[in-house]
């Protein structure tokens, strides 16, 4: 195999047919990293933070993607040779945009695996030119789209993120081997682009620190955007229970999260949480800090342990969640 920017080509069968069209393909690269779960081992805690469009440490994620994975899919008719318009906001829940309204590019057309695919990205995976086939220069269909792109495991969605530095509203569809993004605002050329796919996964594999959305930290129970205009605190209440040796242990604690955006002067509570019961090996609460010097201020983590027996065969009870809305709505990232 090797690695590209844009995917991977691999050979698995070397004793296969090399003149099958098929005996050499790309990986499905977009897919694994949606399901990728933070998780920990003895090398230490392992994310896939990386973004899919735009630059470094902007929304969305590959992990943020997974609500959005459907294969097959099952979309409305009703929304066929219409604009694409779904806006995948931070809480992962789906608004709209009309800005683009009247742009043919993003026209919804049937597409394979029960998805619409816009307009511009069809015209882009289907477009036309001179070849070279068998030693032979032809004109056809540059690319193979199924060969090439696979289906689309996701609908079209926009999404508002950061392209060097300046806010984009871009829309994007993943498919099983390829990401594509159509930019409205970037020359005719570059409107439609393949992701980075092939570079961030190979990132992932050689360098996981890069990858990682927090530093793992125990007991932190405040914290400082890193612009500095947003604080969080943590406040925390173990609950305890009499065991049958008459000793009281802990068994549960309730939690609330802070936000104040005027250096804790005034704060306003963003969320409550509770752990338990038979919490009685394994018990904390922390908030934690993305890593990324962009983070945006609504962006925290949070880490919960609640385990009565924990072990390497049974879980040690460590769930790792994360919120793009300061705390109020929050989506599992994973644990052990």
């Amino acid at each position: 195999m090797q690695y590209f920017d844009k995917g991977r080509m691999e050979i698995n069968n070397p004793d296969a047919n090399e003149h099958d069209l098929w005996y050499v393909t790309s990986g499905l690269l977009p897919i694994d990293l949606m399901h990728a779960e933070t998780s920990w081992d003895h090398n230490g805690w392992h994310d896939a933070f990386i973004a899919v469009i735009g630059d470094p440490g902007s929304f969305p994620t590959y992990r943020d993607l997974q609500v959005l994975y459907q294969n097959p899919a099952t979309e409305s008719s009703a929304t066929i040779n219409t604009p694409a318009h779904d806006l995948l906001r931070p809480d992962l829940s789906i608004g709209v945009v009309n800005s683009f309204h009247d742009d043919p590019a993003t026209l919804l057309r049937q597409g394979s695996n029960g998805h619409f695919v816009p307009q511009a990205m069809l015209d882009f995976m289907q477009q036309t030119g001179k070849t070279l086939r068998d030693g032979q220069v032809t004109t056809g269909m540059i690319y193979d789209p199924v060969y090439i792109f696979g289906h689309p495991v996701t609908p079209a969605v926009w999404v508002e993120t950061t392209v060097a530095g300046k806010p984009q509203t871009v829309l994007f569809q993943v498919f099983e081997r390829r990401v594509l993004t159509y930019n409205p605002a970037n020359p005719p050329a570059f409107q439609v682009e393949m992701g980075n796919v092939g570079a961030h996964y190979y990132d992932w594999l050689t360098n996981p620190q890069a990858a990682r959305e927090y530093d793992y930290v125990m007991d932190q129970s405040q914290f400082t955007s890193a612009d500095g205009t947003t604080r969080y605190r943590l406040e925390l209440k173990i609950t305890t229970i009499t065991d049958p040796n008459n000793q009281l242990v802990q068994d549960g604690a309730t939690y609330w999260i802070y936000q104040s955006t005027d250096g804790g002067k005034t704060e306003t509570l963003q969320f409550t949480g509770q752990l338990g019961p038979h919490c009685r090996s394994t018990l904390f609460v922390s908030l934690l800090r993305p890593r990324a010097s962009n983070a945006a201020p609504q962006h925290v983590g949070l880490m919960t342990g609640c385990a009565l027996n924990p072990s390497s065969a049974r879980g040690f009870g460590i769930t790792v969640a994360t919120s793009y809305t300061g705390g109020k709505t929050w989506q599992r990232r994973g644990g052990n």
